[in-house]
C-alpha cells in the first residue's frame, strides 16, 4: 500500500514524543511541531536551529559525547537538560538513532525527545524531602529505623550508627535480630514479622547490644508507613529505658522490704 506524504506528515504530528532529525553538525534537517512546543519556539524557526544552540554552555560537551556516541551506532537512550528559546530549562529523554540515504552514507541524527521536567521535578522533591528528613532524624535524641515491605532496613539514624557501632551500609538491607538478646530474638521476631504482614503498629520491650557489648532495655514502637494506600514498611523509633527499668526495679524492691516491716538503713528512699 502507497502511504502519501500527507499521511505521513499526519503521523509524525500525531506522536507525542518531538521528532529532532539533525545532520552531523547539528542542523535542523527535519522535525515536528512537538519538537518546536518542547523547545518554546515557533515551528517556522525550527529550521535555523542547530541543537547545540539549545544547549547549556556547562553541558554542552556531555551533549556532544552522546551526540557523536550516538552517530558511531550507539543507541542508548539519555535524559538531557535542553535550553528552551527563553532561556529556562527542559528535562528530555531522548532516543536516537543515525540516519543513512539512499546509498547508506551516514546523514545525521534522529531523535525521538520526551519531555520528562515534571518527572524530574518530582524527584528532585522527593530528593529535598529525604534530606530534610534526614537532618530531622539525625539530631533526634531516639534511635529512628525505616524498614521495607519485608522488614529490612532501609534507613537508620545517626543515634543508631552511635549505638551499635555500625555503619549504614552494614545495616542496611538487614533485619535487627542479631542485635538483640538471643531470649528476646524470637519474642521480638515473631512480634515484628505480625505487625509487617498485617501493616499495624506495634510496641515491644527488648533488649538490645550496644556498640560496647552491653545489653540495654530498649522500648520499641513501630507505626507503618504508606503512599496511599500503598504500604511501604514501617517507621520505629527505639528509646533506652535501662535506667528508668533499674530505678522501677530499685522501687519495688524498697516497696516490697517496707510491706515487709523492713528498711536498711544504707537503702536511701528515693
Amino acid at each position: 500500500m502507497n502511504v502519501s506524504v500527507e499521511m505521513y506528515r499526519r503521523l509524525v504530528e500525531a506522536v507525542p514524543e518531538g521528532i529532532w532529525v539533525v545532520d552531523p553538525q547539528g542542523r535542523t534537517l527535519f522535525s515536528n511541531q512537538r519538537m518546536a512546543d518542547i523547545l518554546g519556539t515557533d515551528f517556522e524557526s525550527m529550521s535555523q536551529l542547530d541543537c547545540f544552540t539549545c544547549i547549556y554552555p556547562d553541558d554542552l560537551a556531555d551533549a556532544q559525547r552522546n551526540f557523536f556516541r550516538t552517530l558511531a551506532g550507539d543507541r542508548r537512550p539519555f535524559d538531557f537538560r535542553l535550553r528552551r528559546v527563553n532561556g529556562s530549562p527542559v528535562w528530555v529523554s531522548i532516543s536516537c538513532m543515525p540516519m543513512c540515504d539512499d546509498k547508506g552514507i551516514q546523514v545525521g541524527i534522529l531523535g525521538l525527545f520526551s519531555d520528562i521536567s515534571e518527572r524530574k521535578q518530582g524527584e528532585a522533591a522527593l530528593r529535598e524531602s529525604e534530606e530534610r528528613f534526614r537532618n530531622m532524624a539525625d539530631s533526634a535524641p531516639v534511635l529512628i529505623w525505616l524498614s521495607d515491605t519485608n522488614g529490612r532496613v532501609t534507613f537508620c539514624n545517626r543515634q543508631v550508627l552511635i549505638f551499635t557501632g555500625r555503619t549504614e551500609p552494614q545495616l542496611t538491607g538487614q533485619d535487627t535480630l542479631e542485635l538483640i538478646h538471643p531470649d528476646d530474638a524470637e519474642t521480638v521476631g515473631s512480634s515484628v514479622f505480625a505487625a509487617v504482614q498485617a501493616q499495624r503498629a506495634f510496641q515491644i520491650e527488648l533488649r538490645l547490644r550496644r556498640a560496647d557489648g552491653e545489653y540495654r532495655s530498649m522500648f520499641t514502637a513501630g507505626t507503618p508507613r504508606f503512599v496511599g494506600t500503598r504500604y511501604l514498611g514501617h517507621i520505629t523509633i527505639t528509646v533506652d529505658i535501662t535506667e528508668l527499668k533499674r530505678k522501677q526495679d530499685h522501687v519495688l524492691a524498697m516497696q516490697k522490704l517496707e510491706s515487709l516491716g523492713y528498711w536498711p538503713a544504707a537503702c536511701p528512699r528515693l
